[in-house]
């Protein structure tokens, strides 16, 4: 969707695309229009790059990061992010741990966990967990299990394992 912009939003849009296709590596945004899977390293370089010109998480407090923008500014940012092939922020970082810290945690916890989560580093070599959106690994697990938690109690789990024959 195009919308008629003021002269100062369009300005806005044109830096957006501007940055986006001239400050995000090529190799990347061809990956992503390909629809190929990102590494791990490619993720974290996109990232690195939008939090050094201050657009990694823009909807976040000025004070960590953000940009005190507005929804349509916010929009723009994300049609040209799309527009141009640019990974956007992983949501698990950027939309769920630090706008949680931001709002609730203590100054030394905001301190602590608010630049390396905008930024994507100091990541814990004991995590073993599998962070990347929309990447599947081979994998033969033994088994699985599925937490599903739902509102008023309508909670459930289920727990998969492998049937020796």
């Amino acid at each position: 969707m195009r919308l008629q912009l003021s002269p100062e939003m369009a300005e806005f849009r044109e830096e957006m695309h501007s940055f986006f296709t001239t400050q995000v590596p090529q190799h990347i945004r061809d990956a992503v229009a390909a629809r190929h899977d990102l590494s791990k390293d490619d993720y974290v370089e996109a990232q690195r790059v939008l939090n050094a010109a201050g657009l990694a998480v823009p909807h976040w407090p000025v004070e960590w990061g953000g940009q005190d923008w507005t929804p349509l500014q916010r929009h723009i940012w994300r049609e040209e992010m799309q527009l141009a092939n640019v990974p956007e922020p992983l949501a698990f970082n950027a939309s769920m741990v630090g706008p949680v810290i931001a709002q609730f945690g203590s100054e030394e916890l905001k301190q602590r966990f608010l630049p390396p989560t905008a930024n994507l580093t100091d990541q814990d070599p004991a995590c073993t967990m599998d962070y990347l959106p929309g990447v599947g690994r081979a994998a033969r697990p033994a088994a699985a299990l599925c937490n599903c938690l739902g509102f008023g109690s309508k909670n459930s789990a289920i727990v998969l394992g492998a049937v020796n024959a």
